[in-house]
């Protein structure tokens, strides 16, 4: 008898995680990618994927300079970020995370609004703290 799987997705999640850690950036969006539609209404997979294009933005940016990282990655992070928040309005780190990406794409009053949000659904968290953080910097 073949084990059932009650989590779809979850080999992928954990080879994404692993290419996220050794900066696989490829090999972890399609893990990404894989993972989000194997549970398309899961906020959680969704905020993954846009936490892994975010990531390799960064990486780019760090890697050559923030002008010639590809925007078409924080287009399509901001595009999973509000997948995950239509999902789940309350998702403060998707709130944090797409609040970045905003202010990258120079959206800095769709920024300010995505800090208060993290703010307030964050509570205490470091998230909110972060959050609080890059709304003084608009």
């Amino acid at each position: 008898a073949q084990a059932r799987d009650d989590h779809p997705g979850h080999t992928e999640r954990l080879a994404m995680l692993m290419a996220v850690g050794e900066q696989r950036w490829e090999d972890a969006l399609a893990a990404a990618e894989v993972v989000a539609l194997s549970a398309p209404g899961d906020a959680s997979r969704w905020y993954d994927l846009g936490a892994v294009r975010w990531q390799w933005f960064l990486s780019s940016a760090e890697a050559s300079s923030v002008n010639a990282a590809p925007r078409t990655l924080l287009v399509s992070a901001e595009a999973a970020f509000s997948r995950a928040l239509q999902l789940d309005p309350r998702h403060f780190r998707a709130h944090l995370l797409i609040g970045h990406v905003q202010a990258s794409l120079g959206q800095m009053e769709k920024a300010a609004n995505s800090f208060r949000a993290c703010i307030r659904w964050g509570g205490n968290s470091a998230e909110a703290i972060k959050a609080q953080a890059g709304l003084s910097q608009l």
